[in-house]
């Protein structure tokens, strides 16, 4: 699956946090639930994010979402546009 094409065609933002483009992925990728919902495990979810990112664009994001520390300093977002994820100052 083309991840980066089909994550533009499910939003219309230009920016994404990670939750919502975890929410994107768990969408395109994930299982589907009784009640309607898909969700997409850990390990899955972390191989469409290599896919997407590669393995450093990964571990920048993960290092992101994991770290309080660093959420309080810098922002990380994915662009839609370029398929790439970036640090940006608060």
């Amino acid at each position: 699956m083309d991840y980066k094409s089909a994550i533009r065609e499910n939003t219309n933002k230009q920016e994404l946090s990670f939750d919502e483009l975890a929410e994107i992925i768990a969408g395109l990728a994930g299982d589907a639930q009784k009640d309607g919902t898909k969700v997409i495990d850990g390990n899955n979810l972390d191989k469409v994010f290599k896919t997407l990112l590669g393995k450093d664009g990964t571990t920048a994001a993960w290092f992101h979402y994991n770290n309080s520390e660093v959420q309080a300093k810098i922002n990380w977002h994915y662009d839609v546009n370029d398929g790439q994820g970036y640090y940006t100052e608060k």
